[in-house]
Order: C-alpha cells, then structure tokens, then sequence
C-alpha cells in the first residue's frame, strides 16, 4: 500500500470502550458523497489484506455491502457514513485493537485519505 497522504490522527480509548476511526470523505454534503464514495477498504498496520470494507458500487450508499475480517474484528466494527465526520466504530475494544489504522477510499483511484 503506497504511503498515505493524509494527515495522520491519534484516538485513543481504553480497553473495553468503544472507538471512532473519523474517515474524512470529501466533499462533506451527502448529495455530494453519494456521486463520489462508492467503496471505502481499511487497513491495520501489520495487516496486507483489508480488515474492513464499505462498498456501494452500483448502489445507494443505504444499500452498501458492509464487510469485515472476522479474525481481526469479529463482528465488532460498522462504518456510519451518515455520521460528521463519517467513522469505523469499533466496540469493546481489546489490547490487540491497538494499531494504525489506514483506510482507502475509492482504490481504482487511489485515492487515501
């Protein structure tokens, strides 16, 4: 994966909290996001394979295709594009949660955020 571009940003939480990944989609309006999001892949740091993935390609963003790594996640995530700012809520969060997390949006064009 080629080095993100974006700024990188530190949330923390402690064990057995929740957590919110903030994903800075742009354009922020969601009639502008609608035209533009169409899959978003995340990624744990030590991990090559995608851990998570939001994919509305061919579908309202309503109708995305919600998929995670059950080794990694175990059914524990959701991303909530309808939230400001859009997020991967992770809950009950464990030791081994902790991590870098980076996230594709768009990959056919390349796009990181």
């Amino acid at each position: 994966m080629e080095r993100d571009r974006g700024p990188l940003i530190d949330v923390q939480t402690a064990v057995g909290l929740d957590v919110s990944l903030p994903c800075d989609l742009l354009p922020t309006t969601m009639t502008m996001m609608t035209d533009k999001v169409y899959l978003v892949i995340w990624y744990k740091e030590g991990n090559t394979k995608p851990i998570y993935s939001f994919d509305a390609r061919g579908k309202s963003l309503q109708q995305a295709i919600h998929w995670s790594d059950e080794a990694v996640l175990k059914s524990k995530a959701y991303f909530y594009y309808d939230t400001s700012p859009p997020a991967l809520r992770i809950k009950g969060i464990k030791q081994e949660d902790a991590g870098l997390y980076r996230k594709k949006k768009n990959p056919a064009e390349y796009e990181h955020a």
